[in-house]
């Protein structure tokens, strides 16, 4: 992770195994869900104190290779 910003600041950045949609997003697929996200994060007790519900994530490529990943 390059980057993690939480309502007006940067945070520490976080490393986990990319499992749920994070995982999907890595294959290519545009990866959203509208509500509920916790219940398919890998990491649903942080996205809940984080007061996320909704998730929408694009990986990024630079010639040709995966670079990253926008959620």
């Amino acid at each position: 992770m390059l980057a993690f910003w939480v309502k007006d600041a940067f945070e520490k950045c976080l490393t986990y195994p990319l499992k749920g949609p994070c995982e999907f997003v890595y294959k290519g697929e545009i990866t959203s869900f509208a509500r509920d996200i916790g219940k398919v994060s890998q990491r649903p007790r942080m996205v809940a104190q984080l007061g996320v519900n909704s998730y929408l994530g694009i990986r990024s490529k630079a010639n040709r290779a995966v670079v990253g990943i926008l959620p």
